[in-house]
């Protein structure tokens, strides 16, 4: 795969090849990731001594102002936040042909995505306080206001913390909206993102997105997360816009009988159409998820309701035992590890 890697960049004429220097700080280890705008490398860090991730376009973006303007996004949104829950920015810099570049905190682990590849789908309790932990980072991130605009199993990563446990990172805010954007200016979040995981308004109405959207995203996360499939098929705008105007969501216990009839009531209202009538925070989402939390994901609903300024969560959270932070981590063993992730770039 890193060898399909190279020779993928060697033909558009990258210049990142493994033992290159980028800015006399960042020495090029290996090709690790390629999306539709660029590609991303592990790199060492020569001054720290640490291994970072270096996210930068193509040579053909490189000097498309919208191409550049949405890595500054991305670079922006992900300094503001701060929560172990996020992927860390940890610079940003233009290389000599004045190519932008993000260089990212490497995380050791692997995507929900190969998770469910490797899984097909998770139980209950599992995927809940997967759930949890992502609601944590699009809590950071809508208190200062950034709606992420694309999340999906590829943009949550299982990461292994110094102890071995995993840890969830939202990553790729690359397509993030500020909430107090201008209204007349066409957002990115209309032209990118993948369909299967964008709300309704993303898809007809870009500029009325807020944090709404989200909480319909990870209503999709959710339901594939217990399906092993997106309640909605179709991988284009046009198919989606469609689906999303005529049918309705399916049921989740008509898929998993063996999962209680509330949980599908909150997945239902998640996937409202209207945003109006959707579950309107990720604080009311935690909150509505907590009974199928076990006790280690509990800390995770109490921390989005602080970080959102939200009162206290319903009785049955409150009566559990105060856990220590140290007890927060996912309940279930990686199945890979030792691997690099990185987001799917562009």
């Amino acid at each position: 795969m890193a060898n399909q890697h190279c020779a993928l960049a060697c033909r558009h004429g990258d210049c990142f090849r493994p033992g290159t220097v980028v800015d006399r700080k960042y020495r090029i280890d290996a090709l690790v990731g390629t999306g539709g705008m660029g590609f991303v490398y592990r790199a060492w860090n020569l001054t720290l001594e640490q291994w970072v991730a270096i996210k930068v376009l193509r040579p053909e973006y490189a000097h498309d102002p919208e191409a550049a303007a949405q890595v500054a996004n991305e670079a922006r949104a992900m300094a503001r936040l701060r929560g172990i829950h996020v992927g860390r920015v940890l610079d940003v810099g233009r290389t000599d042909a004045q190519c932008p570049y993000v260089v990212l905190e490497y995380l050791q682990g692997h995507t929900l995505r190969a998770e469910l590849e490797a899984r097909g789908r998770l139980e209950l309790a599992q995927a809940v306080n997967v759930v949890l932990q992502a609601c944590e980072a699009v809590a950071e991130a809508h208190a200062a206001g950034i709606v992420h605009c694309d999340l999906k199993p590829e943009n949550l990563v299982l990461a292994l913390a110094p102890d071995g446990t995993q840890v969830l990172k939202v990553i790729d805010f690359g397509i993030s909206r500020r909430t107090d954007a201008d209204p007349n200016v066409r957002p990115d979040c209309f032209a990118a993102g993948s369909p299967r995981y964008m709300a309704p308004e993303q898809l007809v109405a870009p500029e009325s997105v807020d944090e709404r959207a989200d909480v319909w995203s990870l209503g999709v996360v959710l339901f594939e997360l217990l399906t092993g499939h997106t309640p909605f098929a179709g991988d284009s705008l046009v198919a989606m816009g469609v689906k999303l105007r005529t049918a309705q969501a399916p049921s989740l216990c008509s898929v998993r009988p063996d999962l209680p009839t509330e949980l599908e009531n909150v997945v239902q209202r998640c996937l409202s159409r209207l945003p109006e009538n959707r579950i309107a925070s990720v604080a009311e989402l935690a909150d509505a998820l907590s009974p199928f939390a076990e006790q280690s994901a509990i800390q995770s609903v109490r921390r989005v309701r602080r970080i959102l300024g939200g009162g206290p969560a319903r009785a049955n959270v409150l009566e559990l035992v105060e856990l220590d932070e140290e007890d927060d981590q996912l309940p279930f063993e990686p199945t890979q590890t030792g691997c690099a992730v990185v987001a799917e770039p562009g």
